[in-house]
């Protein structure tokens, strides 16, 4: 598959801790698109999944 040059590309950093996870996703030139904080629970993981698809 052939890349193009300028094709934007995303990242998510997610920083754990024991009751939360705060996610942040950048672009590949490191422009912050969005940041969040999600609950370390089922629906919070599943919050978060669905969040990051959608960027």
């Amino acid at each position: 598959m052939r890349q193009l040059a300028n094709q934007q590309r995303t990242y998510c950093g997610i920083d754990t801790h024991a009751d939360t996870h705060h996610a942040a996703v950048i672009t590949n030139t490191g422009i912050l698109l969005q940041h969040r904080q999600f609950d370390t629970t089922a629906n919070g993981y599943d919050d978060l999944t669905v969040w990051m698809r959608n960027l």
